[in-house]
């Protein structure tokens, strides 16, 4: 597994020296190592969220953040075609539907704003919080202090062992998905492998329809359909994370396929 800090040091790097060569410039670009900090309240992430978000108009670049092009903000608030945020996920801790988030979220975001105005930003932003120790919340993955995930461990697999080994977990054979069948529990079934194949195990839809005796564009299909269930059927993405885990469990304990 990559360390985050290998990451962050490829992509700082890297911009670093396209950003020295096209202003020829030399030496370091940024101003320090990257910061990792716990999220673990409501509270702590809105004003994560907050800090960065007013960056350009504390540093005097617009007046409004969605003014600036290289904002989340402008992506939480529908306005960006093709987000590098996960949109739901973020607004979902503002409210429970699209309009009543994006509303909940301008709200405070105006406070926070209308907070700063009347005070010092180091007592307000959450890098100056005072110290405690950091206990990441049970049953969820987090990166530690040495930027290894405690997450899932998804091995490179050719695209015949994922689909033995998810047709194992799922307890069906492989006919069953190369079959004309179209009844409800096989369409599900097609949804789950193709969904969890493409979304999380790196599968290509050409390889999975190569051995499925399906078109790259039907299997793309399913996973598209797949992905769509998952956000409106909780049932269905509890099975996708159930499959995903038995496939890490299965990888894990058999290192020869990894």
């Amino acid at each position: 597994m990559v360390p985050l800090s290998r990451t962050m040091r490829t992509l700082q790097g890297g911009f670093a020296k396209a950003f020295n060569r096209r202003w020829k410039r030399s030496g370091p670009l940024w101003q320090s190592r990257y910061q990792t900090r716990l999220v673990d309240s409501q509270r702590y992430f809105e004003r994560l969220v907050f800090y960065i978000h007013l960056n350009p108009v504390r540093a005097g670049l617009v007046d409004d953040p969605t003014e600036h092009v290289f904002c989340g903000h402008r992506e939480l608030l529908g306005k960006v075609h093709d987000p590098l945020l996960d949109v739901d996920d973020a607004l979902l801790s503002f409210g429970n539907t699209t309009k009543s988030a994006r509303r909940t979220y301008l709200k405070r975001l105006n406070a926070a704003l209308a907070e700063e105005e009347r005070a010092e930003v180091s007592e307000l932003m959450p890098w100056w919080t005072p110290e405690r120790e950091l206990k990441p919340a049970t049953g969820r993955a987090y990166i530690d202090e040495l930027g290894r995930s405690t997450g899932l461990e998804r091995g490179p697999l050719e695209a015949a062992e994922f689909l033995e080994l998810v047709c194992c977990g799922l307890g069906v054979e492989m006919e069953l998905m190369t079959g004309r069948i179209k009844d409800r529990k096989t369409t599900t079934l097609r949804h789950l492998v193709a969904t969890i194949g493409i979304e999380r195990w790196n599968q290509r839809a050409g390889k999975l329809g190569a051995i499925l005796g399906k078109h790259p564009d039907v299997v793309s299909r399913w996973a598209r359909a797949g992905a769509e269930r998952r956000s409106l059927d909780q049932e269905f993405a509890e099975t996708l994370d159930r499959l995903d885990a038995t496939l890490a469990e299965s990888c894990r304990h058999n290192p020869k396929i990894v």
